[in-house]
C-alpha cells in the first residue's frame, strides 16, 4: 500500500524538531506495523491484510506536530493485494490546546514545589506530559480525543501537594482550537505520628513511613517518618486509607512493610 500524511490538511516540512510516525495497529492481535514518519510526504509499505487502528506516535514537538505519543487517528481495512496497489491518504487531526497550570487557583513558579502535569489517553492507555506546574502556562498541539489530567508531585509538600498520581479530571478535546486552564486543588493536612499511643523512636535507624493512598485508585501521599513525630503536607482533598512501611529495623517500631492502619479518612477542602 502507498500513501500520503498530511496534519490538519496540510504537509509538514522537513523538520527534525517537529514530527512523528505513523503506525498500523491490528485490532485483533495488537501488531504494529510502521507506515513511516511524517517528514516524508508519502509512504510505501506492505503490510498483512486485516482490521487496523491507524496511530500516530510523536517523537518530536515544537510546533504542530502533536504530542501524543501513542495517539488514535482512524480505521482502515487493507484489503489482499491485487493489480492496483490500496492508496490511503493520512490526515493528522490536530488541537491547539493552551492554557495555565494553578494550583489552588494560583501559578507556582517554584523548581522547589513543583509537579508534572500528564494526559492520558483514554483510547489508547498511553500517557504523556503536557507541562510543569512551575512553567505556568501551556500552548501545544494534541490529538483530539478524551484525556485523564494527572498531577505527579515531583518535589514539595508545603505548596504544592505530594500526590504522586492523582486524577484532577477528564478532558474531551475536540479539534480546532481550545483554551483550559488546569487548576489543582490542595488542602494542608497536620498531625502527629504515634506508636502504642506513645512517641515513636526519634532515630534514623529504627523508622517507618506513613503514606495515604487513595480509595479506589493508584494514587499516593507519603505524609513522612515517625522519627519526625509530626507531619504537615499539602495533599489533594479525597478519600484515602492510611498505610505504614518499616523503613529501617531498630527493634522498636513494627516490621510491617505495606500495613494498612485505619479505615478511610477524608481530606477536606481547605
Amino acid at each position: 500500500m502507498s500513501g500520503s500524511f498530511t496534519i490538519d490538511g496540510r504537509a509538514l516540512s522537513d523538520s527534525a524538531v517537529n514530527y512523528g510516525r505513523v503506525w498500523l495497529v491490528n485490532q485483533n492481535t495488537g501488531d504494529r506495523a510502521l507506515l513511516g514518519d511524517t517528514r516524508s510526504d508519502t509512504f510505501v509499505a506492505d503490510v498483512i491484510p486485516g482490521a487496523y487502528e491507524i496511530r500516530y506516535e510523536a517523537r518530536e514537538s515544537t510546533g504542530n506536530a502533536p504530542l501524543n505519543t501513542d495517539g488514535f487517528v482512524g480505521y482502515v481495512e487493507v484489503a489482499p493485494a491485487h493489480e492496483v496497489i490500496q492508496e490511503l491518504p493520512i490526515d493528522i487531526p490536530v488541537t491547539h490546546y493552551s492554557g495555565q497550570l494553578l494550583i489552588n487557583s494560583a501559578p507556582v513558579p517554584s523548581s522547589t514545589e513543583s509537579a508534572v502535569i500528564e494526559l492520558h489517553d483514554l483510547a489508547t492507555g498511553a500517557s504523556f506530559r503536557l507541562g510543569r506546574t512551575q512553567d505556568i502556562e501551556f500552548d501545544v498541539a494534541l490529538l483530539p480525543g478524551s484525556y485523564e489530567v494527572v498531577y505527579k508531585s515531583t518535589q514539595g509538600g508545603a505548596v504544592a501537594p505530594v500526590n504522586t498520581h492523582h486524577v484532577l479530571e477528564t478532558i474531551d478535546i475536540k479539534q480546532g482550537s481550545e483554551t483550559h486552564d488546569i487548576n489543582v486543588p490542595t488542602a494542608p493536612y497536620a498531625g502527629t505520628f504515634t506508636l502504642g499511643g506513645e512517641v515513636p523512636p526519634a532515630s534514623n535507624s529504627d523508622d517507618g513511613v506513613v503514606l495515604l493512598r487513595s480509595v479506589g485508585g493508584i494514587d499516593s501521599a507519603a505524609l513522612g517518618n515517625t522519627r519526625d513525630g509530626a507531619f504537615n503536607r499539602q495533599i489533594i482533598p479525597g478519600d484515602y486509607q492510611v498505610f505504614y512501611a518499616q523503613e529501617t529495623a531498630g527493634g522498636v517500631m513494627p516490621g510491617n512493610t505495606n500495613a494498612g492502619l485505619e479505615g478511610v479518612i477524608a481530606v477536606p477542602e481547605d
